[in-house]
């Protein structure tokens, strides 16, 4: 196959959420072509949505060793920490991408982030407040 028919399968693929399919198709897209940033963005996101999130650290750190620019792969980055509840990284990486261009994905996952350390902070806030002891005057209860 030639490497613009690998990219069309390897889109189809993902456009249907054949992860597993995507994978191998990635594969042999990076075997005709290695280090294709494409390729590497979509294998990252496949293991994503199928929760092997370190596969899918793996290979966003080895394709951002690679291609330190391209904000894709910082929101591939940021999608997993999200998904692994790491809100602080995921911040990071929209913020690295969002330095490079303005990406409606990145936008979208730093609200996510934003939303879940505000959620995480109010929890925390909620729980001190509930561990306080209270003490009630007398005169209150006549």
């Amino acid at each position: 196959m030639k490497i613009i028919e690998l990219l069309n399968r390897c889109e189809y693929l993902y456009l249907r959420g054949e992860y597993e399919e995507l994978i191998g198709a990635c594969d042999d897209l990076l075997e005709a072509d290695k280090d294709n940033p494409i390729a590497l963005r979509f294998k990252g996101i496949a293991y994503c949505y199928l929760h092997d999130y370190k596969r899918a650290l793996e290979v966003s750190d080895y394709a951002l060793g690679i291609y330190p620019k391209n904000y894709y792969l910082m929101n591939n980055k940021a999608l997993v920490f999200l998904a692994l509840g790491n809100y602080e990284k995921a911040l990071e990486y929209c913020n690295r991408g969002l330095e490079i261009k303005y990406y409606c994905r990145l936008i979208e996952n730093k609200i996510k982030a934003l939303i879940a350390l505000t959620e995480s902070a109010r929890q925390r806030n909620f729980t001190t407040i509930t561990k306080r002891t209270f003490t009630i005057p007398f005169w209150i209860l006549c």
